[in-house]
């Protein structure tokens, strides 16, 4: 699911250069005077400056670092070096990716979610398309993952390839690769292993990509959403910045609510066909069991963004929060905070990993699900109407 709200890679790549503060247009923006009593371009500097540019750069770090773990382990090629050190750095990549989900604007938004998808393509994933890559790899020769379809690489192509034990292709009969089953296991290794460092060198260099295009010596998008309503930016106003910014914390709601607890929970049209019962087929993150994880991460995403980045013990940046304080909304503020705590503890109240608890304890997965739900409803009822955002398309068309 994706947001209609998309500007084109050629548009934005015009304003990365030269971006000063512009005053906002004031041509079809009816709420320029909302800046009177809240300053909405200081919020989306520092939420864009001061959390979702360090992200990135700690993603970027993420993927250097797992990259140098997949080496590591392929060795000589073999697969006889450290899996456990390449897992535990392919699970610290994973869930920061899962904070940066939840801010898929500005370059992660180009060009239909391009460099997104090249990083991770879920719920595009195919451990059959992962492992047909895997086969016609000979790391002898050299395995290229740059100019292949997004479903054989990324971070669900590397759990695919790092999280398995048994070294059986996952294709249905009419679709195994060739001549796999002629292949012994060491060799499968080797060209497993061959596959995966390819994916994780491709994955370093589009994290590398994406935070080129958010440091202040290169893109600079903070500067872009700074400079809204300015000659050249992709953003007419400060208001469509505004709208460019909320429409990703829609992923709570699209995602996070229904197709990472509602499917697997039966709690809503799932894959199993099934209502009121469990779906593991549904489930995100199904050779590593981070699916649990990956949804805390989102939760706690949208919650620095709502409720504002921590200034102090006491206080709170800049955040969806103060913006309804400042307006005279405190009760909806409050309920946006009280809501997403809920959604947020019943998440953490799952016992053990999402796939176990839906078995051993599937009301608690359906209750965060439905807590969720709360905030999602607020979200797109009263947080919208009350300051004047567009709903996205994926959001309005979301029936659950």
């Amino acid at each position: 699911m994706r947001t209609a709200r998309l500007f084109t890679a050629a548009a934005l790549l015009a304003s990365l250069t030269g971006c000063g503060k512009a005053p906002e247009a004031a041509a079809g923006d009816a709420q320029a005077g909302l800046d009177a009593l809240y300053d909405r371009s200081a919020m989306l500097v520092d939420q864009a400056g001061q959390v979702v540019r360090p992200q990135v750069a700690a993603f970027a770090a993420d993927a250097k670092s797992l990259r140098q773990a997949v080496a590591a382990w392929c060795g000589g090629g073999a697969g006889s070096g450290d899996r456990a050190a390449a897992q535990a750095a392919f699970k610290q990549a994973f869930v920061r990716w899962q904070t940066l989900e939840v801010y898929q604007f500005g370059p992660a938004a180009m060009d239909q979610h391009a460099l997104r998808d090249r990083i991770y393509s879920w719920p595009l994933t195919s451990t059959c398309a992962v492992d047909q890559a895997a086969a016609s790899c000979d790391p002898a020769i050299g395995c290229d993952a740059s100019d292949v379809l997004v479903n054989r690489k990324g971070l669900d192509a590397l759990e695919a390839l790092l999280f398995r034990d048994s070294t059986d292709h996952g294709c249905p009969p009419q679709a195994a690769p060739a001549a796999w089953a002629g292949l012994d296991d060491a060799t499968r290794w080797r060209r497993r292993c061959g596959w995966a460092l390819a994916v994780a060198t491709d994955l370093e260099a589009a994290a590398q990509a994406l935070d080129q295009a958010w440091r202040v010596d290169g893109g600079d998008f903070v500067a872009v959403l700074s400079a809204a309503g300015g000659s050249g930016n992709p953003f007419p106003s400060t208001r469509e910045a505004v709208n460019h910014w909320t429409d990703a914390l829609f992923y709570v709601d699209t995602e996070t609510k229904t197709m990472k607890l509602g499917q697997p929970s039966g709690a809503v049209a799932n894959a199993c066909g099934v209502f009121a019962a469990p779906c593991p087929a549904a489930l995100e993150s199904p050779h590593a069991d981070l699916a649990k994880e990956a949804i805390l991460a989102n939760i706690e995403a949208f919650q620095v963004a709502a409720l504002g980045r921590s200034l102090d013990a006491g206080g709170r940046g800049p955040g969806l929060h103060a913006w309804l304080q400042a307006i005279g909304q405190p009760e909806l503020a409050n309920t946006l905070a009280q809501q997403t705590d809920a959604c947020r503890e019943a998440v953490i109240a799952i016992p053990g990993t999402l796939r176990a608890a839906l078995q051993s304890d599937l009301a608690k997965v359906t209750a965060a699900h439905d807590l969720c739900k709360l905030l999602a409803v607020t979200m797109k009822t009263s947080l919208t109407t009350t300051l004047g955002l567009d709903l996205p398309d994926a959001a309005a068309a979301d029936a659950d």
